[in-house]
């Protein structure tokens, strides 16, 4: 149960209409227990306040809201378009649209085939109401900005709803499509450069005539080469085939004038029956072939070959096995270039210039149509009369003609012409109509990719509808779109805290968020003002991160070069103190900065970043939403721009995306590389050496490609370690003088790769295409000789998004050859961004026992919990509404949930140990490392029985069901509703009066000190120290409270070493970041502060936040009294305190 005043906050904040603690708790359980036990444990643990999840789970869990997380990590890229889809987003996800394509628009998918978009199951079972609604997962055609291609989108959530006018456009030669006005295409904006063309998004009231729409290309890749035989005869089927069904079985025949083709029919008839059939010359004239096949037990036994194959043909010929049927309209055939190529060679011709394919049938027409768009061939439907006097073929026919190059890229058995390529991405818009009448419309949210193919005939990509502030330029940096220069950072965190504060969370709960910028960030001193004016940025904790590299810098006092990250390159830094520019400024007066900013006023916080990454739970998916420096100046990156190989320094200082060399698990493929920038300064750096003598210098936590396709840190390599290597050498195609370069990771399996054909592709302009490869017998293997440290160097990198590695070559052999390495690139944040907290807290005073009149810890009792709420959390991941379907992909890829405590400083209390003491952070360990041991054997056990979590690899420790355990909230709200202490924090004070709008003033008393002053009958001392806010330690010394109240020790009171050692203490067993405040003394000078930041970097805190007594921002809590009156109801405001009874005001100046 929970006491009067928990239950006043309750029925403000937590409480439905007629709700009370039982009600509410039993209304969570309920939402998440899948089974009557399962009920009975969570209610249990929820009503007897033994543990409670964060308030946003109690709050939601069962409503029409369901968001069920604490906080989220929202990504910033350093574009206005990029950060005001952050703001978007942060709105949604603190308030916690609108749909595109009209009924009639064509999708095509993996799994409804072509379908129109009304169509798509779960449609009609939503509401017209402009809300997402989840569905079943499926596939659709998306557009990859990073790598440039098509690829395979997965749709999570589907909108629909009604608009009064919409625009219909027309495109390509017989494409349109109907959308709204805000509907986004991608278009392709006209480019002066040879090879980078700038895709854009243009809302469908912004379009013009002649604009070019992206399509999808010849060298795309969405369908793999599968079952070509098969799919060829299909084709061919349709156009020179038969079926029917007579006493011997059902009966295929194949007509044709040629005999080649016939050839090729019976080929693959004894491939997949075992009979080639019977060829013989029908009364016409033309050569047949002729199987059959027994498909039921009514006409006899046949082999199962041939049975599979035959009830394969009947299943596409719409199970009837009397007449040949068009394919239905849905049909989406697995391999389009072998289903066209039988269809040119049955109905088709290749002529001069223009081919194409006839059909009596407009919707056959329309379906070929649609797969030639799929691969990139432009089509052209139009309609013949055709006067010649056999009945079969007079009439109408419908003929879809497309450029005779591309028949290159089908397997025909007709033979193909030399012509050239021409191959394009684009479209061209011919007409735009703007109708207004009402129509339904609908639209996906597609994960990742944001965008899919849509159309009628043919397809054009559509977009869907759908803190990290280091990575933003900083204040007055150029801007080479506009001319301009940057407002920077500090602007932007504005923008957010207005969202933060206008909008609150569910209604009830105002925005929490923090900010971080690294040290050498060129707004870091406007960020240590940015909250002078007392009420700026209320909704923000501003952090800097320091990594290891900062501390070294100290310690020599180096000097500190504020870098650009946009180019890695130095950038002044304004200083709002001397008004003016710092190129560059000593390690020690950066440091007095910061601290001499976190002692006047309690900000910002420093988070330790190395440490963190340390700490990483899952390193196979990158760092932690960081940058680690990786590799020297001098090291040659691979590149595919008819350079060869160009050292990355020189890459850096161009600034420019960059065509890479990258694995992708099977082959070597062009990508692009963004953002070549220099990552540190003066790092220590080690030089791997091969076995043929080349080498690359690196940093020790670097990450190699092994030969089997793992990933290893530097530092963890061993000699004799195979690598994945990279090969790039010169070559003559047979009978040409040409020579050509080819790229491979393996010569021993000749599986060598033009590089001209590569680069072609990528670059998506005209190419013949020659597919020869080269021959090599050596040996081809790169392992590991030797490492060995080579001192300091500055360092560099770059980022592949889509593969996240590259090539870099090592050895120069000759003019004519080159060989390497690939290795990871640094900076991926991969689903680091968008994570969200799913956090509980354990009440550990609901969880000791007296035995022998000592009160020690129940670690059965304990054991219950912990296992209980591991199972809650689970819950919570899997039931939560999440608002973006980006925070639900990264919840559930590593489904970290962050099991913490709550009541620490009672239960020390009650156990009779001070806290801070040598016999305090023994029993704290003990506590802390029982919970993530018993919570990590829960999630093993789960994972046992719902699997391990999706992104977990070899190298992320013990398999098991969530990616972290444990993590220390501050748990302000659930701690003051069971009535104990926050977290782990100490007491802030021991006893207070809370005053409440409406209400007479409440008296808050620290839970284990009332049991003990009741126990003891000494509750009457209670009104002196309200009175004058004195501690049970005073009044220990005035002897009034007895010796043993000593262990009653406020945060004040205990040493900022002491509070240290308490945070070290937890973190060694925590996976997470925890929750905890360093309290310092009012007489705490700047080097007090310096030497704390400097222990918590030394014994291995993730972060620390420093509060001193009086200083000009208070902490959450505060027990400042008016100098005048002794009254507790303080206002703050404006950089004033003033005193609500009596008026006397004291304010900060200067």
């Amino acid at each position: 149960m929970v006491n009067h005043i928990a239950e006043d906050f309750l029925k403000e904040r937590y409480f439905q209409p007629g709700e009370d603690w039982e009600k509410m708790c039993c209304r969570v359980a309920d939402f998440h227990a899948d089974t009557p036990e399962q009920f009975k444990d969570y209610y249990d643990v929820l009503v007897n306040c033994r543990g409670l999840p964060n308030s946003p789970t109690l709050m939601n869990s069962g409503l029409e809201s369901g968001y069920l997380s604490a906080c989220n990590l929202v990504p910033l890229p350093d574009d206005l378009e990029g950060i005001m889809e952050a703001v978007k987003s942060t709105a949604i996800i603190q308030k916690h649209g609108g749909g595109c394509c009209a009924s009639g628009t064509i999708i095509p998918t993996h799994e409804f085939g072509f379908i129109p978009i009304e169509n798509i199951p779960t449609f009609n079972d939503i509401p017209e109401d402009e809300q997402p609604y989840e569905c079943t997962p499926f596939t659709v055609f998306s557009f990859d900005k990073h790598s440039s291609t098509f690829t395979h989108g997965t749709v999570t959530h589907l909108w629909r709803f009604k608009q009064d006018e919409y625009y219909r456009v027309h495109f390509g030669n017989h494409g349109m499509i109907e959308v709204t006005p805000w509907h986004k295409f991608l278009v392709w904006r006209k480019n002066n450069s040879l090879t980078f063309n700038k895709i854009i998004e243009k809302r469908a009231d912004e379009l013009s005539k002649n604009d070019y729409i992206l399509t999808p290309s010849i060298f795309d890749r969405l369908f793999i080469n599968d079952e070509p035989d098969f799919w060829w005869l299909y084709g061919y089927f349709l156009g020179n085939g038969s079926i029917d069904e007579g006493k011997q079985g059902v009966r295929l025949r194949f007509y044709d004038k040629k005999k080649d083709m016939l050839e090729r029919v019976q080929s693959i008839f004894m491939r997949y029956t075992g009979s080639s059939g019977n060829l013989y010359t029908d009364d016409r004239g033309l050569s047949c072939v002729q199987i059959t096949c027994v498909v039921d037990s009514k006409h006899g036994n046949a082999n199962s070959e041939a049975q599979r194959f035959f009830k394969r043909v009947i299943n596409l010929n719409s199970d009837i096995t009397q007449s040949k049927q068009i394919p239905p309209l849905g049909f989406l055939c697995p391999n389009p270039f072998a289903f066209i190529a039988g269809l040119i060679d049955s109905d088709g011709y290749i002529g001069n210039g223009k081919s194409g394919i006839s059909t009596k049938n407009r919707e056959m027409a329309e379906c070929i149509s649609r797969h030639l768009s799929l691969i990139g061939v432009n089509s052209t439907i139009r309609e013949r009369n055709n006067l010649e006097s056999d009945n079969e073929i007079r009439g109408t026919w419908a003929e879809v003609t497309f450029p005779t190059s591309m028949t290159k890229l089908f397997p025909t058995v007709k033979q193909h012409r030399g012509e050239r390529f021409t191959i394009s991405r684009k479209t061209k818009i011919k007409k735009i109509e703007h109708i207004k009448e009402e129509k339904s419309f609908y639209d996906f949210t597609v994960d990742k990719y944001e965008n899919y193919l849509a159309g009628s005939s043919s397809f054009i990509a559509v977009h869907n509808t759908g803190m990290n502030f280091s990575k933003l330029r900083p204040t007055g940096d150029i801007i080479q779109k506009t001319g301009g220069t940057s407002s920077g950072t500090v602007s932007f965190l504005r923008m957010f805290d207005v969202v933060g504060q206008v909008i609150k969370q569910g209604g009830k709960r105002r925005a929490a968020n923090i900010g971080i910028l690294k040290y050498d960030h060129p707004d870091v001193l406007r960020w240590l003002h940015a909250k002078d004016v007392d009420g700026e940025l209320s909704t923000f904790n501003i952090s800097i991160g320091l990594t290891d590299e900062f501390f070294d810098k100290l310690e020599r006092n180096a000097e500190i070069v504020f870098i650009n990250p946009r180019n890695g390159r130095p950038f002044p830094a304004y200083d709002p103190m001397i008004e003016a520019d710092r190129p560059a400024m000593s390690a020690n007066d950066l440091f007095h900065r910061i601290t001499k900013s976190m002692w006047t006023n309690g900000e910002p916080g420093v988070l330790y970043w190395d440490t963190i990454q340390r700490g990483n739970t899952t390193p196979s998916m990158g760092n932690i939403q960081g940058v680690n420096p990786c590799i020297t100046g001098d090291t040659l990156i691979a590149v595919a721009d008819g350079r060869g190989q160009v050292p990355i320094r020189e890459l850096a200082e161009d600034g420019k995306q960059v065509p890479v060399y990258s694995f992708n698990g099977e082959r070597i493929v062009v990508e692009t590389a963004v953002a070549p920038r220099k990552t540190g300064y003066d790092i220590e750096v080690y030089r791997v050496t091969f076995n043929d003598g080349s080498s690359l210098d690196v940093t020790a936590n670097h990450r190699m490609m092994l030969r089997t396709g793992e990933y290893v840190r530097v530092d963890k390599l061993n000699k004799g370690d195979s690598l994945m290597p990279f090969n790039r050498c010169e070559y003559s195609p047979k009978r040409k003088s040409t020579k050509y370069w080819a790229v491979s990771t393996n010569e021993r399996e000749q599986r060598w790769l033009p590089e001209h054909k590569m680069i072609a592709e990528y670059y998506n302009r005209d190419s013949d295409i020659i597919s020869q490869h080269c021959n090599f017998d050596e040996q081809d293997d790169r392992k590991v000789l030797s490492i060995e440290y080579i001192g300091k160097q500055d360092v560099f990198n770059l980022t592949v998004p889509r593969y996240n590695n590259y090539a870099v070559v090592t050895n120069l052999e000759s003019t004519t050859r080159q060989t390497g390495v690939i290795i990871r690139n640094c900076g991926e944040t991969g689903l680091y961004y968008w994570e969200s907290c799913c956090l509980a807290s354990v009440n550990l005073m609901e969880h000791i026992k007296k035995t022998n009149d000592r009160w020690v810890i129940d670690y059965m009792k304990l054991s219950k919990t912990i296992r209980t709420l591991v199972q809650l959390l689970n819950s919570i991941i899997d039931k939560n509404n999440y608002p973006l379907p980006q925070m639900e992909r990264a919840a559930k890829e590593t489904r970290k949930i962050g099991l913490g405590m709550m009541g620490l400083a009672d239960v020390l209390a009650m156990m009779g140990i001070t806290y801070g003491s040598d016999e305090a952070i023994k029993v704290t360990r003990e506590i802390i490392s029982y919970l993530q041991s018993t919570g990590l054997n829960e999630s093993i056990r789960l994972k046992d029985i719902d699997g391990i979590y999706p992104a977990w690899q070899t190298g992320d420790g013990l398999p098991r069901r969530n990616g972290t355990i444990t993590s220390i909230a501050p748990t302000g709200s659930i701690s003051f509703i069971a009535g104990v202490s926050s977290g782990i924090e100490p007491f802030f004070s021991m006893a207070y009066q809370m005053n409440r709008e409406g209400k007479p003033p409440a008296i808050v008393v620290a839970q284990s000190f009332k049991k003990q002053l009741e126990e003891d009958g000494l509750e009457d001392i209670l009104s002196e120290m309200i009175s004058t806010g004195k501690t049970p330690r005073t009044l220990v010394k005035e002897g009034k409270l007895p010796e043993k109240y000593n262990v009653f020790i406020t945060a004040s009171e205990i040493s900022p070493q002491d509070h240290v050692r308490m945070q070290v203490t937890v973190q060694e067993h925590v996976e997470m970041s925890i929750s905890k405040t360093i309290n310092m003394p009012n007489e705490a000078t700047i080097e007090d502060v310096k030497s704390i930041i400097i222990q918590g970097f030394v014994t291995g805190c993730k972060g620390m936040t420093i509060f001193r007594d009086g200083c000009f921002r208070d902490a959450f809590l505060s027990d400042v009294t008016c100098e005048n009156c002794g009254s507790v109801n303080i206002d703050h405001k404006e950089g004033c305190m003033t005193c609500k009874d009596c008026g006397t005001s004291v304010c900060v100046v200067g």
